[in-house]
């Protein structure tokens, strides 16, 4: 099984942090909607509590955006 380390998570975060100046950049809000699910899953990674993905209310609240069965899936794989 592949694992993700925290160092592969770090680079995500700075190419999604870089992605979303991109799109604010074209000054079409709707498109930054678009970033959501990715820019949640990354803050669910790096989360200092992950277990909060479990209960369904914080879920809901922080990251709403993240599938349900592909979340477990990767913080599975996060060493």
């Amino acid at each position: 099984m592949k694992r993700i380390n925290v160092y592969g998570v770090m680079a995500l975060a700075k190419d999604v942090e870089y992605l979303a100046e991109f799109v604010d950049s074209l000054g079409v809000p709707i498109l930054r909607e678009n970033l959501d699910e990715l820019q949640q899953t990354v803050q669910l990674m790096q989360a200092d509590d992950p277990d909060d993905f479990y209960d369904i209310s914080t879920r809901n609240k922080k990251y709403g955006r993240v599938d349900a069965i592909n979340g477990p899936v990767l913080l599975e794989k996060y060493v």
